[in-house]
């Protein structure tokens, strides 16, 4: 068993090295003027949304965009609350904003953006969530990487806003994690993450590979699985764009009980994932931070060893990622953050297992 545990770190290291290779190989793209020739829909799924909208709604009425070349579409997915409301008086506060208030009639979020993308003008979708602010330069930001690249799906980078507390760094830290696989797998031209709070996708070929059909079941992973639809397609025309310009904010949750619901939504969908190289890695990671709890039962003195290696590969990978986002990061919350993951990680994965989940009041079998 040691001997497997040595050898599991071992591959664990080789991993994050190849990850961490393929950040040093990403390039990050500045912020240049192009003539603004591409049109965008932008599409906002949402459910009970009301605390988060008018900050979401603030930012888009600032977009630096020519408003003749792009709308936005909402999408209310069965709100009870008064989301829609606050839309409308939206509109009739912003008569010249191109915004659009629609219902769709299938409780979910994929069927939502399915409903949004059959009443789109334009050719070029842009996602994101209710819960989100859009940085200035969005749009410009995809016009310009189009213009440069051939390219039909663009994952845009991520960033949680936080308020200092320690559940919203603890948040932040494996969020930026994530954002770093994304960005590495991208450059190394296999991609398995990408998020829907910034995400670009040319509509003809997503009506050629059928959306979302064969993963309509699922509560989460309209992005996960439209990527791969991509990528199955034609990987080469697959890109994430680095600007710094075109970083989305989000909110984490709240508490640790909406913390552990959204992380085991996540991972109830990797049964449903055909991606070699992020079934393979999710389980390293698992199997990594699971045997974190064997081992000192085996060899306390090994423990500390394989600790601290897993310890310093994380590290340099994380302030290899923050390298492009450039966030603050407190050296205690890494320490406890260390400690605390392979726990947290591990009872989300086992608690995915379950027949069952909530999500946004809604109770979803796997």
């Amino acid at each position: 068993m040691i001997v497997f545990i040595i050898c599991l770190m071992l591959t664990y290291c080789v991993l994050l090295f190849y990850l961490y290779m393929g950040l040093e190989q990403s390039t990050t793209h500045e912020a240049e003027m192009h003539p603004q020739k591409n049109n965008f829909s932008i599409l906002i799924p949402f459910r009970n949304e009301s605390e988060h909208l008018p900050i979401l709604l603030q930012s888009l009425s600032k977009l630096n965009y020519p408003t003749s070349h792009f709308e936005v579409i909402c999408i209310d997915d069965h709100s009870d609350d008064n989301s829609s409301r606050l839309i409308t008086n939206f509109k009739e506060s912003h008569p010249n904003f191109p915004i659009r208030l629609l219902n769709s009639s299938i409780p979910s979020k994929k069927a939502a953006l399915e409903y949004g993308i059959s009443h789109t003008q334009h050719d070029w979708i842009v996602t994101t969530d209710a819960d989100c602010i859009i940085p200035l330069n969005w749009l410009e930001a995809y016009n310009t990487f189009l213009q440069q690249n051939d390219s039909h799906f663009i994952a845009g980078p991520v960033s949680y806003i936080s308020n200092g507390s320690f559940l919203q760094a603890f948040q932040h830290l494996n969020f930026l994690c994530l954002q770093g696989v994304t960005i590495a797998t991208f450059q190394k031209k296999v991609p398995f993450l990408c998020n829907g709070a910034n995400l670009c996708f040319y509509k003809p070929t997503f009506y050629a590979l059928h959306g979302y059909e064969g993963n309509k079941h699922i509560a989460s992973g309209d992005d996960i699985f439209l990527l791969e639809k991509f990528a199955k397609q034609d990987i080469s025309k697959l890109n994430f764009l680095a600007a710094t310009d075109c970083i989305v904010q989000t909110h984490p949750q709240s508490t640790w009980h909406s913390l552990f619901s959204q992380r085991i939504r996540w991972a109830a969908k990797t049964t449903a994932v055909r991606n070699v190289l992020g079934i393979s890695t999710g389980g390293i990671v698992f199997f990594t931070n699971a045997s974190m709890f064997i081992l000192p039962f085996l060899d306390p003195v090994l423990t500390w060893t394989l600790f601290s290696v897993k310890f310093v590969t994380d590290l340099l990978f994380l302030i290899k990622t923050n390298q492009f986002y450039k966030k603050k990061i407190l050296g205690i919350t890494v320490v406890i953050s260390a400690f605390l993951y392979p726990i947290f990680s591990t009872s989300v994965v086992l608690l995915s297992l379950t027949n069952s989940y909530i999500w946004k009041d809604r109770r979803y079998k796997k």
